[in-house]
């Protein structure tokens, strides 16, 4: 464990300089797992049924990653806000109960991922073929849970100290690892068996494995100490805090999951969730890196609330959603202008890319409102209100976009679905942007109200 000084650079480093040297590492390692996503999409669209299982198998993997990204969530928020006040002993408590969570989480996970796959993919018109590879695809996945769960707590913690870049190794390193294994696995090279859906997990599977080892020897050298150590001891306040930002954490990222199965369920004609699956995975390039931006200045803004910074918290806020804009216009602009050529990675062809090209066109205008709404659910999670992080991302979901997309595509066109589901991603940031005014407001209270009382 290195010296508590080292989380001074969460203090003294200058904003703009803080949230590069945050968000960056944190950046390439969500973009480095966006494009897995996208090029394992890719990969498994060239065999046969390959896309339709893998857009049906996936959104049960994110309900089950959900609970490992909201328990890191969960604990790196409450530990920036310890150091933020001062409470370095407070934080390496913090740190350790996450641990202790994460060590019954995973295995639960596993437990229930592996007794409900085959039920989950028994939902959707899959031929039997396409079942069974779609099933043995979330065995595999489920199994490996708890170390998906492990590294992303501990990968968590790191970043909630100030460091970054090496966290940032481990999740790369595991990408480059599943991505070799995979193109071995699934196109039978080096003498090895074609296994298609089976190879993209067992890739998966071992770039995970890849990842934790790498995040184990990171997390040692943070200036916490995740371990149990002498005087340890599961206190109820310390639970409470982390549960209190991760249940919401991952309530919001398992309504993505189940807002993917319902939107499959709604859209039922196999051609239409090829296209959603498709345009999923190109959607996770413009998102992805803004996670990575916001998980990068939770941090600095976490510590900013507990010290009472306002000045600091405001300027991370502005430029942290800068940042998160040109992300988002730049993808948006990209698939507005080839969405054809992004199409014909997926093997898609003729009336696919017809119906496919005006889907992406129609569907990427949520693009640039999304930044709003990951900003201000970063700036929510970070002060502890979990609660409207968790709000904010239900209605971008399950509240408005499914029964827009259900009550559109049914009476009107699938088109008018596609529409109905943007419209949701633009609506919402509206509505929560005063909410986040008046979040701000109780966290630092004016010097006239101060006076007042």
């Amino acid at each position: 464990m290195n010296e508590p000084a080292k989380v001074d650079i969460l203090k003294k480093t200058s904003v703009g300089k803080l949230i590069a040297r945050m968000s960056l590492p944190n950046m390439v390692s969500m973009l480095s797992l966006a494009i897995v996503n996208l090029v394992g999409g890719a990969m498994i669209s060239s065999t046969s049924g390959g896309l339709e299982a893998i857009s049906v198998a996936y959104p049960f993997e994110a309900l089950l990653t959900a609970f490992a990204i909201g328990l890191g969530i969960g604990t790196g928020s409450a530990v920036s806000r310890r150091l933020g006040k001062g409470e370095t002993r407070g934080a390496d408590d913090v740190a350790a109960t996450g641990v202790c969570i994460a060590l019954m989480t995973g295995a639960s996970i596993a437990a229930a991922g592996l007794g409900a796959s085959g039920a989950f993919v028994g939902l959707f018109p899959l031929s039997a073929a396409d079942a069974a590879a779609a099933k043995t695809y979330l065995y595999i996945v489920s199994a490996a849970i708890p170390i998906t769960v492990t590294h992303t707590l501990f990968n968590r913690i790191s970043v909630s100290t100030g460091l970054t870049f090496r966290p940032m190794l481990a999740v790369v390193s595991g990408a480059a690892l599943t991505l070799i294994v995979d193109y071995l696995l699934v196109f039978g090279k080096l003498g090895i068996k074609q296994m298609s859906m089976t190879g993209l997990a067992i890739g998966n599977a071992a770039g995970q494995t890849l990842t934790l080892i790498i995040a184990i020897i990171v997390v040692a050298k943070a200036p916490v100490n995740v371990f149990l150590h002498r005087g340890f001891r599961l206190r109820s306040e310390n639970v409470k805090d982390i549960l209190g930002v991760a249940l919401p954490s991952i309530v919001q990222n398992a309504v993505g999951a189940l807002f993917l199965t319902a939107i499959n369920a709604i859209l039922i004609e196999q051609s239409y969730i090829k296209i959603y699956g498709a345009f999923y995975k190109v959607q996770s390039l413009a998102y992805m890196p803004a996670f990575g931006l916001n998980q990068g200045s939770m941090p600095i803004m976490g510590y900013a609330c507990g010290a009472g910074d306002k000045k600091r918290f405001v300027k991370t806020l502005k430029l942290t959603l800068l940042a998160a804009l040109i992300l988002t216009i730049c993808v948006f602009a990209v698939t507005e202008i080839v969405p054809d050529r992004i199409l014909s990675l997926f093997n898609l062809d003729g009336d696919f890319v017809s119906e496919g090209a005006t889907a992406f066109r129609i569907l990427a205008a949520a693009f640039v409102p999304s930044a709003f709404s990951l900003i201000l659910a970063a700036m929510f999670t970070s002060t502890g209100h979990g609660a409207s992080a968790m709000t904010l991302n239900v209605l971008r979901g399950a509240a408005l976009g499914l029964p827009a997309a259900y009550f559109l595509k049914k009476y009107v066109s699938i088109n008018a679905a596609w529409i109905g589901i943007a419209a949701a991603e633009i609506i919402v940031p509206a509505l929560f942007i005063p909410v986040a005014i008046v979040t701000f407001k109780k966290i630092f209270p004016s010097k006239k109200k101060d006076r007042a009382g």
